[in-house]
């Protein structure tokens, strides 16, 4: 019966991803396949539904809401008010200040990547960090004539990286902490050098494919939708850049030099920000950007996200799971593999890095200590392998970028694929490497 087990469970991650390729709601996929594993592992339909699907998707939300919601709404601020353009343009014209004419395809994903990194640090909420950053992306393509079908990658191979980095308020970094109760910097020369590769993979990929593009004549071609992704900036109470970056920083501080709650620090960010860009973001303006952005944030991801925490909680609860997991941890190898290579298949079951991480800390904590692995060396491969198999086409943030770039999945996963799922498992691979060779880097 285990075959038949495993077989159904392999079965259902494959099948969510495929309906997730075809363009059915994830929500939906989620469900279906959780009735899948339920089905193939004879597990009890009513009681592995409510007490697990349900749950495991609660517990998602619980862990989410606070950080997605306030994130959401500084995303809209520093969108609405033309803050996030201004740190776009600044970068911009540093760096081609004594170049002519429009910046080339590798400047112009250095700055995306520049903009990106240091703007999740500010802890915009991943969601509404693409909404910031993708009309941005599209201006920058468009001047540098690099084709439409790679701005997804550009726009997800800038923000993944930041997602695991020491000290970062984001989601992945954050779910380890509460999980291990470690610091956010745990395993700090180690991530930041895995950091670093994979930012460097992704420049070095993206930066190739556009010159690939420029060679056979191919450029940018305007979408229909295109007139709906403007950010605001205007010469007219222009923001300046030191004043764009002071929530970032002041959210930055309070959270890994202060202590203050996440939540409660991007709060106290969004306060600042309305504050400081208020002449370009008047009172009467604000609801408007916090409705089309806090909405869908609050609405359908956020429910996309649940369901695939239920359809991950179902997973890990099956005869399967218990199976394979037993096999992982009995690898005869290096400890710190053995972490690397079960949150990897974790996060990749789960089709999810928070729903991954929700399954796999608890469930392999004890096991991995007990094995020898420092909670700082867990946090940092975990972090790092939660950006992995996250960004599958099951990934809800794939499917939104894909559609509002004005392309499909199957033109854009190569260049998201590569920098979010290849170059991210790289970068754990690194990590993972440094801390076995030099364990005094696990700290």
């Amino acid at each position: 019966m285990t075959t038949i087990y495993v077989i159904g469970m392999i079965a259902a991650v494959a099948l969510v991803i495929y309906l997730a390729y075809r363009g059915l709601n994830l929500t939906v996929s989620a469900i279906i396949c959780a009735i899948v594993v339920m089905v193939t592992n004879q597990m009890a339909l009513e009681d592995s539904f409510v007490s697990t699907f349900c749950s495991g998707a609660g517990s998602i939300v619980t862990q989410m809401f606070g950080l997605m919601v306030s994130g959401t709404i500084l995303g809209a601020i520093y969108n609405a008010s033309g803050a996030a353009s201004s740190i776009a343009k600044t970068v911009l014209k540093a760096l081609t200040r004594k170049k002519a004419g429009a910046p080339s395809a590798t400047l112009t994903i250095i700055i995306v990547f520049c903009v990106g990194v240091l703007l999740a640090y500010a802890g915009i909420d991943t969601v509404a960090l693409h909404f910031v950053l993708l009309p941005l992306v599209l201006e920058l393509c468009r001047e540098a004539n690099i084709p439409r079908v790679m701005t997804p990658g550009i726009v997800m191979g800038s923000i993944t990286p930041a997602l695991c980095l020491p000290g970062s308020p984001l989601m992945q970094n954050v779910l380890c902490m509460s999980y291990l109760d470690t610091s956010s910097t745990a395993g700090l020369i180690p991530g930041f050098i895995g950091g670093g590769v994979i930012i460097f993979l992704n420049i070095l990929f993206l930066s190739t494919c556009a010159k690939k593009f420029a060679k056979q004549g191919i450029g940018y071609v305007p979408a229909e939708n295109e007139t709906q992704l403007v950010n605001k900036d205007t010469d007219e109470g222009h923001i300046n850049f030191i004043v764009a970056l002071a929530p970032i920083l002041v959210t930055f501080i309070l959270f890994n030099f202060v202590n203050v709650n996440i939540t409660f620090s991007v709060l106290i960010g969004c306060g600042i920000g309305l504050n400081l860009f208020h002449k370009t973001l008047p009172v009467k303006d604000i609801p408007g950007p916090l409705e089309t952005t806090v909405g869908p944030c609050g609405g359908g991801i956020l429910l996309a996200c649940a369901a695939m925490g239920g359809f991950g909680a179902v997973v890990g609860a099956s005869p399967a799971a218990e199976f394979i997991f037993a096999k992982l941890t009995a690898f005869n190898g290096p400890t710190l593999f053995v972490v690397l290579i079960c949150m990897t298949i974790v996060v990749g079951v789960c089709a999810s890095g928070p729903a991954g991480l929700g399954v796999g800390l608890p469930l392999f904590k004890d096991v991995f200590v007990s094995m020898g692995a420092p909670l700082a060396a867990i946090h940092r491969i975990s972090s790092f392998t939660a950006i992995g198999l996250d960004s599958l086409p099951t990934n809800s943030m794939v499917i939104a970028c894909a559609k509002l770039s004005g392309v499909s999945i199957r033109e854009s996963y190569k260049y998201v694929g590569v920098c979010t799922v290849l170059n991210t498992l790289i970068g754990a691979l690194v990590v993972t490497i440094l801390m076995t060779l030099f364990p005094g880097l696990a700290v």
